[in-house]
């Protein structure tokens, strides 16, 4: 519902200012958009940047073909520092970095890694003004994963919207070695949306993160299959991701 109105609210604003140069009588607002062509503008890539709760973040290409969008990266790091994850930080620093072991004072070589996919959506046209197209990004199933083998608890998220990276962790340490991947999927709200500006041919699309659950490996018995633990997180309010692409 909050969708709604918020697209509504904008939808509204554009319809008072076309107004002022056309008639009365004209319909502004066409809500039944469903056989509009070109509601997210010319296939192609278009380059733009996301914004994390209102703060600029990564460059990112979106690229779409008339109905499904694909976003080139999703910005993670920016995510998991809005989130306070301090993991953030370790990423951030080239993927990798090392440490000396207050145990025994021996070097350990520390190194974490991103491994994630780009993101796919599929929007939905709900209507348009003069210069403003507005849809919906109305998919339970085209969010890519980030890994080739799924865990076998990613089950539990078929038909849901999501997004999921991984963070590799590696420790050598000489007689010690450690390997272990942590699984973050980002759960949409259903309050996703886009505006396509036809006259600067560009494009604003908004997700919303409304919970993260983490699966992190805890240990794992010879020739068993690796046990993971839950921990899922709450966002209250909802992470905003905004991505802008460039105005031509």
């Amino acid at each position: 519902m909050k969708k709604y109105i918020l697209i509504m609210g904008l939808m509204a604003c554009m319809c008072l200012m076309a107004t002022s140069c056309k008639s009365e009588d004209e319909d502004d607002i066409n809500k039944n958009a469903s056989d509009f062509k070109a509601f997210l503008g010319t296939p192609g890539g278009y380059p733009g940047y996301w914004m994390v709760n209102g703060v600029k973040a990564d460059s990112c290409v979106m690229v779409h073909d008339g109905k499904t969008i694909i976003f080139s990266t999703m910005p993670v790091v920016a995510i998991l520092k809005a989130m306070n994850f301090g993991i953030a930080q370790n990423l951030e620093q080239s993927g990798e970095a090392s440490q000396e072991s207050p145990s025994n004072g021996t070097s350990e070589d520390i190194k974490f890694k991103l491994v994630a996919r780009p993101l796919a959506v599929i929007a939905k046209p709900i209507g348009y003004t003069d210069n403003y197209v507005y849809f919906e990004n109305t998919n339970t199933t085209k969010y890519l994963s980030a890994q080739s083998e799924m865990p076998a608890f990613a089950s539990k998220y078929n038909g849901m919207s999501f997004y999921s990276f991984g963070i590799n962790v590696s420790v050598n340490g000489g007689d010690f070695y450690m390997d272990k991947t942590t699984y973050y999927y980002l759960m949409f709200s259903d309050e996703n949306y886009g505006v396509y500006n036809a006259k600067q041919k560009s494009q604003v699309v908004k997700l919303f993160i409304k919970e993260l659950q983490v699966w992190e490996p805890k240990h794992s018995d010879w020739g068993n299959q690796i046990k993971y633990e839950e921990q899922s997180i709450t966002l209250d309010p909802l992470l905003e991701l905004t991505f802008i692409s460039n105005d031509n």
